[in-house]
This record gives structure tokens, C-alpha cells and sequence, in this order.
């Protein structure tokens, strides 16, 4: 690419009355969208914006990649010249140097450019500073989140006004799991190129967190942004992504204890490699611990409880199903035989409990909060447990 040619166009164009976008009042110019049109758009006559890019369409290596997509995990955006160009000439006003304009296009051209951030949005589990998990995968605040579409979405942050309109009953993420990728942005015409997105192994690692709390981790949303979207063409425009608004959706958030925080990446890491046979058997427990956490009525509690304590311990044999769970449970993670009965008399508790949520349809004994509390702490023990051990003991 011959930069002091592109420099020589831009300064052309620079000279023909060319101005950055200009927000109106009603925009707020905090939010992310408006950002992006103030970094990536410009007010000009178009016939000068059409010889910047005939000149641009003369470069070989930057013809090659008009007209092609911008692939990121999930998402393509297609390389117009006009927006390329447009894009060129906001960052050369920005910076007052078409020089510097000049060298973030051959940054672009050449491939270098900023990671990938895939963000598995989560609710209802908070964390204080990041966590590192297998996979390359980091738990972080949401808030430590740098800004993008999605989590303006989330922080009610409209774009046309500057007033903070609480428009959307969506709750805002707590956390989030992320995937840096350095090489995260794939330029081709071939859509087999697209790098590949990580939904089933963020959904895994989502569900393991389940045990540490025991809490209510719930997928919100997943998005693919560029960590520094400012430095290539397009990068502001990718920030919009899937949304799962079939989940229940907790309305507690369920603080990491510090204290669990060590064992997290452990425990997370033997979970995505347990054999197929033992991951199916507790996917259930697991599924239904976490609709125990963040249902709200203490019936329905109950009852997800009962489901995830019997799918993890009785097998196909159904008779005597009480009985079956005490000893099961309590010789799994019972350290001696004192530990072992206050286990049992728990567990009769709680089954005892689940019983007459499912027959009854009420709980309203004092005492019912602390038994459903204990039993989903006993059920996210044993699950540990067998994640642990790598397999469900006979």
C-alpha cells in the first residue's frame, strides 16, 4: 500500500470541507452508538468521498479486501469502501494527522489488529475482580466490561436522548464470561471462515458455577465486541447479539464466597472433562440445583430440589427412595460416622420437606427456609463430589 499516496488523498479531502458527524442535542453522547457514528462517519459532499475511494480502489492490497466480510465469533459485517472510507477521514479529524489515519488502515490491511472479546452475559452470580477458568475463559463484574452496544442495552443507556429511561424489565447482567482472542477477526469472502463460536462450552461453565454458593448463574445474552473497536472500520458495529429470554430469571444476585474462589478453576476444569456418561448423569442435578436457587417460591424450590436430589442418587430402581438418598448422601461426602448421621437426619429433613411441597403445595413452617437452604448446600456438595471423584460411585 503506498501510504504517502493515501496520505496525499486524505489531506485532499480533509481540504474540501469535510467535518466529523456532529450529534444533535436530543443524543446523549455518552452512549455507545453515538460514539461510534462520532469516530467512524463524517459530513462531506459525496463526490469527494467517491475520489478517495477511487484512489483506494487503486491500491491492490486494499482492493482485495473491499467487498468481503469482517467475520468475528457470530457475526459479519460486510467491508463497503464508502464506510472504509468514511471511517479513514473521521479518524484523521480525530487525530489531526492523516498520517496516523494512514497507519491504522495499513494496520488493518495487514491483520493486526485488536483482539476479540466473546461476552457470555450472566445474572443472578457476582464476582469482585476476574477469575481465570480453563478454556482461556475469564468470569469478570460485568461492569469491568469495556463499553459496547450490548451492555449500553443492559445499563438502559438510550441513544437518542441523554435522560436515563428505565425502558426495558430486562435484568442487568452481574458478571460475565469472556474469550479474548487475538485472532479473533477473520477478513474472506468464504463464509466457512467465520471463526467459531464457544455457546456450548460458556452454557457448561455457566451451569458448573452453580456450585459455588450455591448460586443462580443465568445466561442473558451472548455477543461477540472488539476489545479497541475505535482503531478499525466497522469495529463499532459489531455489538448487538443473541438474547435468551427463555430462562427464569433470578431476582437475587448470589455473591462468590472468597472463600470458594480458589477452587473454582478446578472444579470447573474436571467438570469439562468428566467421560460422557458422567456428564449426562449430573447435567440434570446440576440444571435442576440451579432452578432450586432462583425460583422464587419456596414450593417450587422444593420441588426442583426433590428432582435434583433423586436424579443424582436413585437409579432405575424407585423403591425406597428416602431411605436410598440418606445413605446414598450421606456416604458420599460424610467425613466420619458422627458427620454421616447429621447428614442422614438433614436429608430426612429436607425429602420430608420436599414431600409436602409436592403434596401439599404449601410451606409455611418456620423452620422451612433453613431446611431448603441446607438440602440445596447438601445437593451442590455431593454434585462437587462426584465432579471430584470423576465419576458416581456404585
Amino acid at each position: 500500500m503506498d501510504k504517502n499516496r493515501i496520505i496525499q488523498i486524505i489531506d485532499w479531502a480533509l481540504q474540501q470541507s469535510i467535518r466529523p458527524y456532529e450529534p444533535s442535542q436530543q443524543m446523549n453522547p455518552n452512549s455507545f452508538h453515538i460514539k461510534n457514528l462520532m469516530q467512524s462517519s463524517i459530513i462531506g459532499e459525496s463526490a469527494v468521498i467517491d475520489q478517495v475511494t477511487k484512489v483506494l480502489r487503486e491500491e491492490k492490497q486494499l482492493n482485495q479486501i473491499f467487498d468481503t466480510v469482517m467475520y468475528v465469533p457470530g457475526f459479519g459485517l460486510p467491508l463497503k469502501p464508502q464506510a472504509i472510507v468514511e471511517w479513514l477521514l473521521a479518524r484523521a479529524l480525530a487525530y489531526h494527522s492523516s498520517e496516523i489515519a494512514a497507519n491504522l488502515l495499513q494496520k488493518f490491511v495487514d491483520g493486526r489488529n485488536p483482539p476479540t472479546l466473546e461476552v457470555f452475559a450472566l445474572c443472578g452470580f457476582g464476582v469482585q475482580a476476574e477469575i481465570a477458568l480453563p478454556h482461556n475463559i475469564s468470569l469478570i463484574p460485568f461492569l469491568s466490561l469495556p463499553q459496547s452496544e450490548m451492555s449500553d442495552f443492559f445499563q438502559r443507556r438510550p441513544s437518542w436522548c441523554s435522560r436515563d429511561w428505565n425502558f426495558r424489565r430486562i435484568p442487568e447482567p452481574t458478571s460475565a464470561l469472556i474469550l479474548k482472542d487475538q485472532n479473533g477477526i477473520v477478513i474472506s469472502s468464504d463464509i466457512s471462515s467465520q471463526p467459531k463460536i464457544h455457546d456450548e462450552v460458556f452454557r457448561k461453565v455457566a451451569l458448573c458455577l452453580t456450585l459455588f454458593g450455591p448460586s443462580a448463574p443465568t445466561p442473558i445474552a451472548r455477543w461477540c465486541q472488539i476489545e479497541d473497536w475505535s482503531q478499525i472500520p466497522l469495529g463499532g458495529a459489531i455489538g448487538s447479539g443473541v438474547l435468551y429470554l427463555d430462562e427464569i430469571l433470578p431476582e437475587q444476585v448470589f455473591p462468590i464466597l472468597d472463600t470458594t474462589m480458589h477452587d473454582v478453576y478446578d472444579i470447573t476444569k474436571r467438570y469439562l472433562e468428566l467421560d460422557k456418561a458422567t456428564y449426562q448423569r449430573i447435567t440434570l442435578p446440576l440444571q435442576r440445583l440451579n432452578l432450586a436457587v432462583k425460583r422464587q417460591s419456596k414450593v417450587d424450590q422444593a420441588i426442583e430440589l426433590r428432582i435434583a436430589l433423586e436424579s443424582l442418587l436413585i437409579g432405575e430402581n424407585t423403591e425406597h427412595i428416602s431411605a436410598k438418598i440418606r445413605e446414598r448422601g450421606s456416604q458420599l461426602i460424610g467425613t466420619d460416622p458422627t458427620n454421616r448421621e447429621e447428614i442422614k437426619q438433614t436429608l430426612k429433613k429436607v425429602y420430608s420437606l420436599c414431600s409436602r411441597a409436592i403434596h401439599s403445595g404449601t410451606l409455611n413452617n418456620r423452620d422451612d427456609d433453613e431446611i431448603l437452604y441446607q438440602g440445596i448446600k447438601i445437593c451442590a456438595d455431593l454434585i462437587q463430589e462426584i465432579i471430584n471423584r470423576g465419576s458416581i460411585p456404585d
